[in-house]
């Protein structure tokens, strides 16, 4: 829901989802300046390299699917079981895409489909198709994560750690 509240719209939003979205920036900020995730960046090819931040997030949310046990006692399949029952019961409104991507997700369970490396092909030229600019970046962007799988696989392990220290840090600090 975060990527789809606009500027100070969190505002109007239940005080939990308010903070959520507020959360959801946070992450997104501290992963952005990160210092391993600006050096992935920085070593895309030039001609994939605008599309590296959501390639990069894409496939950091298929590795947090292959370690989920590192970093969580509750299975994979318990914590996105209770996101689409929650997902599902939700009466929030918002405008523009929400409602499609709420419906997409519900219907076809997207977030289980990041557990396969192959998903992340099949999602990249997914966005290709939505862009305003046609920018072919998912074939040549997953041939870059295959061949660079091991350095990035050891970002994503010591970058992960820091983030769930730093949302911990934010979260008892009332966001």
């Amino acid at each position: 829901m975060g990527d789809f509240v606009k500027g100070q719209a969190y505002r109007s939003l239940p005080d939990e989802l308010s903070r959520g979205v507020q959360l959801h920036r946070k992450i997104d900020t501290f992963t952005d300046q990160h210092s391993s995730v600006l050096r992935l960046k920085r070593n895309f090819p030039d001609n994939i390299r605008r599309m590296s931040g959501v390639v990069l997030d894409i496939y950091f949310d298929h590795l947090l699917c292959r370690y989920w046990e590192k970093y969580s006692e509750n299975s994979l399949e318990q914590v996105l079981d209770r996101f689409y029952q929650e997902l599902e019961h939700s009466t929030t409104q918002l405008s523009g895409r929400y409602s499609q991507v709420k419906q997409g997700l519900l219907e076809h369970r997207w977030l289980v489909t990041y557990q396969n490396l192959e998903n992340c092909l099949e999602i990249f030229f997914n966005i290709e198709k939505r862009l305003s600019r046609q920018v072919s970046f998912a074939e040549q962007s997953y041939q870059y994560l295959l061949a660079n799988q091991a350095d990035i696989e050891e970002h994503f392990l010591s970058f992960y750690p820091e983030l769930v220290g730093y949302t911990h840090s934010i979260t008892h600090s009332n966001v």
